[in-house]
């Protein structure tokens, strides 16, 4: 376990079946201009956030959800 903060606010850990970033206090800020998650294979992507760019939501590799300018 890796533990950041003065009082171990943030841990990240692996419990034998999950991996796990665990924060007590504030928020979890990702700071950049595109952000994509894919599955652990990074053969699929699940999600995509574009700065200016709109939010992407895939299922089964397959877009089902997009946002874009207004709304």
């Amino acid at each position: 376990m890796a533990s950041f903060g003065a009082s171990d606010d943030l841990k990240i850990f692996h419990d034998g079946s999950n991996s796990k970033i665990v924060n007590t206090t504030g928020h979890i800020v990702i700071s950049s201009n595109s952000v994509d998650i894919n599955n652990a294979a990074d053969n699929e992507t699940l999600a995509k956030f574009d700065h200016d760019g709109g939010v992407e939501l895939y299922f089964d590799n397959s877009k089902k959800l997009e946002v874009l300018t207004g709304g």
